[in-house]
Parts: structure tokens; sequence; C-alpha cells
């Protein structure tokens, strides 16, 4: 197994880390749809609040709908696909020192199997085949002839159904991001999904309910 694509961003500032390194959240991705075209980057932003900015903008726009109850969340995780751009980036974002085994704990627990299960949940897209799926393909076709690869599968399921085959366009036009946010103080976390200036989708759990 290959460790993700990484990056760093400048210098933390003082009383700051990153919870989790490269080895273990490969390890807890590995194996999953666009693995090999994941970048992780350790970012250094400390003030990323959920709810109100379009993620990926620094103009201050706004989400359409925005909610302002969940400001009290710091994103500390955060994956996303540009279209324009063609990039998979997933951001870890670091947290005080005091509450790195907190942190460590929900990205374990939480974070990583909520971003592993949003990957893998994608809709299948022939022009973004993964490594993983390739392989597939190829057991499918040494193994057993008589069975429908993928591709051809997509095919029949969306022949005839316009809107199943525009859903899977539609995902990956703009900026699709996944943001998760802890509110330490009242010990919840947000599930934030958005793509471009609009909400799809936004959960809050207790973190001590899994």
């Amino acid at each position: 197994m290959e460790l993700l694509k990484r990056s760093y961003k400048s210098k933390l500032r003082k009383g700051y880390t990153h919870p989790l390194g490269l080895k273990i959240i490969s390890d807890c991705l590995f194996p999953c749809k666009h693995y090999s075209d994941l970048e992780l980057v350790f970012d250094d932003d400390t003030d990323n609040r959920l709810g109100v900015y379009v993620p990926g903008w620094f103009d201050g726009r706004k989400l359409k709908g925005y909610s302002k109850e969940l400001l009290s969340f710091q994103c500390f995780i955060s994956i996303n696909y540009s279209e324009q751009k063609d990039e998979w980036v997933m951001n870890l974002y670091p947290v005080e020192l005091d509450k790195t085994r907190r942190s460590k704990s929900i990205l374990l627990r939480i974070a990583l199997p909520e971003i592993k299960n949003w990957l893998n949940g994608i809709h299948a897209d022939p022009e973004l085949k993964t490594e993983v799926e390739a392989e597939t393909d190829t057991e499918i076709d040494s193994e057993v002839e008589t069975e429908i690869e993928p591709q051809i599968r997509i095919q029949n399921e969306t022949e005839g159904k316009p809107e199943i085959k525009k859903e899977i366009e539609d995902w990956y036009k703009g900026n699709r991001y996944l943001q998760i946010g802890i509110d330490y103080k009242t010990k919840k976390y947000c599930i934030f999904e958005t793509q471009d200036d609009r909400i799809i989708d936004k959960r809050i759990e207790n973190i001590y309910a899994k």
C-alpha cells in the first residue's frame, strides 16, 4: 500500500499541532475510491468555522441559506473535489495541544470512517475510474467473462433514466466539499456537505453517541 500524497503549508502557530500523521490516515482510508487521486494537506488554518462561508473561497462569499448556529463548530478535517482543477484534496487542520487527544479519537472513530464512506458512496463515473475499480474490472474479465463490466452496468442502469445520469454528472460540477467540525463545549460534531454555494447535507450528532 502506498501512502497518500501529501503537502504542507507554513509552520504552525505555537500551541497547535496536527492530531494524526500521514501513515495512520492512509491506513484508515485504504482502500477506497479515489485513494490514488487524493492529496492530503496538513493545513495551517486555525479558524475554519462551518455554516456561513463558501469553502475554498476567500472573498467572504456566503452560502445560500447559511446557518450561524454552526459557527461554534471548528472544522478539523475536510475533503473536496474541484471540477476546474480535477483534484481531490483532503485538508487536516491543526488543533490546540490540549485538544489533541479528543481530536485524534474523533478522527479515528467518526471523521475518517465518514470520509471513507463518502468516497465509496460517490456515484460511479466511467470517466473517473479508480485503481481499485480498475483492478476489479481485470478480475472480472479474467475470471467471469459473462459478468457485466462496471461501465456497461452503469450504462444499463442509466439507460432510459436521464435523471440518474444527470445526477451523476451534476455531482462532479463545481466544488464539492465534505467538512467535519467539532464543538468542544457542547461535545457535538457536525457533518457538513456543500456544492459551490449550496448546502447539500447538514448533520449534528453527539460525539459520545457512538
